[in-house]
């Protein structure tokens, strides 16, 4: 296949009728993610360079982490709680009796 044809490919079955995505949940999901980079290339630099986790810029990325996260909360009205309890749900299905590597694999919470 050529890229031309690939391209051609790729357009044809892309959905044709999206509306114009909320700019805002756009901004909150890239920031999230970026900041999510920062903190890794925090964990890359400790391991590659042998240098201590930077623990203030930690810290600090990830409060900005919580401001994009409230950003994209507050477009949909959910509560810090809100989030607690979902996710506390989702874990307590996928490991009924605790962390085990059979369970991690499983995922009983996706798989009902």
């Amino acid at each position: 296949m050529t890229e031309k044809e690939y391209r051609k490919f790729v357009d044809d079955l892309q959905k044709k009728d999206l509306d114009i995505f909320d700019p805002m949940i756009i901004l909150a999901v890239i920031a999230i993610a970026g900041e999510g980079g920062e903190i890794l290339d925090n964990v890359k630099r400790a391991m590659c360079y042998r240098v201590p986790f930077d623990v203030k810029n930690c810290k600090e990325e990830m409060g900005t982490l919580l401001f994009y996260m409230a950003l994209l909360m507050n477009k949909f009205g959910w509560t810090m709680e809100d989030l607690r309890n979902s996710n506390s749900q989702k874990l307590l299905k996928r490991y009924p009796q605790g962390y085990t590597d059979e369970a991690a694999v499983a995922r009983a919470d996706k798989n009902a």
